[in-house]
């Protein structure tokens, strides 16, 4: 689930320990089936895209910014204040949306569906009519880290070689052994489900 997600990254996030943020991730990636698992390790990673992977999604903070105003009710200016204050988009849309969401959860499997969409929409408004439903079904602290993949930065303190000890952690194998199949593959997701 992309709730289970979003409450692990904030647990990541509250604490400056690099070992529990270690600890924190590998406790949920250890409880993922292997459909799932990539899915999170790329979201974690801040992309909603394998490496390799042509697909771009292009959408800028303008129109995350339409969407929210479109979702929210909230007036323009009350939400450019919330963005520019927060300093951040994600965890602005997830503050504003609070009580304005069908609170459903999401699953990590429907999170890589929406950013495909969002991928191949080529205007503007079909982007922001994709995120504008996006953002009243589901819950907000959800929609925050949702945002932040789109936006490329969790801003959690969770380094790639954080991620890679995670894996190790969750599947047993050494980092050392981690890192060099990492270094064979390319792909941080491929080399956990191996």
């Amino acid at each position: 689930m992309m709730d289970e997600l979003a409450a692990v990254a904030e647990r990541v996030a509250s604490t400056n320990s690099r070992l529990e943020k270690v600890r924190y991730v590998a406790e949920y990636l250890r409880a993922l089936g292997d459909e799932d698992l990539p899915r999170a390790l790329r979201f974690l990673s801040g992309r909603p895209f394998a490496p390799g992977d042509p697909r771009r999604l292009a959408v800028g903070h303008v129109s995350l910014r339409e969407a929210v105003i479109a979702a929210s009710g909230w007036d323009p200016e009350t939400v450019r204040l919330c963005i520019r204050e927060v300093g951040d988009i994600g965890e602005a849309i997830g503050l504003l949306m609070h009580g304005k969401t069908e609170n459903r959860p999401l699953t990590l499997a429907e999170a890589e569906r929406l950013y495909g969409e969002l991928a191949r929409a080529r205007r503007a408004e079909q982007k922001e009519t994709l995120l504008r439903d996006c953002f009243l079904n589901y819950r907000p602290l959800t929609l925050k880290y949702f945002v932040k993949v789109i936006t490329g930065d969790l801003r959690i303190g969770l380094q790639q070689k954080m991620l890679e000890e995670a894996v190790a952690a969750a599947t047993g194998a050494s980092p050392a052994l981690v890192r060099q199949a990492i270094h064979r593959t390319g792909d941080l997701a491929e080399t956990a489900l191996a």
